[in-house]
């Protein structure tokens, strides 16, 4: 397996990295906290759909802040 990205949201609370099989016939997405990020995994056929699930992943816990000016 190759890492081909990396992902981190939530202000560095979330974390998922997609790999890649050798002989790129599926993808699979390690995802967890960005202190444990191999706690779970998801294998998927095609390379957006595990991209959209790792987009996904880490979207969430991110909040908009508004500055002060």
């Amino acid at each position: 397996m190759k890492d081909i990205a990396t992902f981190v949201g939530g202000s560095g609370k979330f974390m998922a990295i997609i790999c890649e099989a050798e002989d790129k016939s599926y993808y699979k997405v390690n995802y967890g906290t960005s202190r444990y990020p191999y706690s779970f995994s998801k294998v998927f056929m095609d390379e957006s759909e595990a991209t959209n699930f790792a987009t996904e992943y880490t979207d969430r816990g991110n909040k908009p802040v508004l500055l002060e000016e």
